[in-house]
């Protein structure tokens, strides 16, 4: 069976198996991850910031069109879980991208905005 690895996301630090790591540390923790979970065929972003009226949508294509999962986090405050989550993206949507073309985000984009248009017409 493979070796489990927990890693907590915290708001000041990035722990893994107990130890605070460094913004460095996080970055190679997140390739790591990412790497892990692309060649598993586990397809994840992380997403910050405001919510978007139509992100429900978003995640939605995303997830059941093209099995990506947004990982959304509406705050992040330490540079540990930041450098993680970079370099995690910088590895999972090069992947994303390989495997659904280019143009997958504005796809998704435009659909989840039309069936929010659809949704609040009604």
């Amino acid at each position: 069976m493979g070796k489990i690895i927990i890693v907590l996301l915290l708001g000041i630090s990035l722990v893994i198996g107990g130890h605070v790591v460094s913004a460095e540390d996080g970055s190679e923790q997140g390739r790591l991850d990412a790497e892990r979970d692309v060649n598993s065929g586990v397809f994840k972003i992380y997403a910050t910031g405001r919510p978007a009226p139509y992100r429900k949508y978003y995640d939605e294509i995303m997830l059941n069109d093209y099995g990506v999962e947004m990982v959304r986090k509406d705050r992040v405050d330490s540079r540990e879980e930041k450098a993680y989550m970079s370099a995690y993206n910088n590895v999972s949507v090069k992947a994303v991208i390989d495997k659904h073309g280019g143009d997958i985000f504005a796809n998704a984009g435009g659909e989840a905005m039309k069936r929010y248009r659809e949704e609040a017409k009604k």
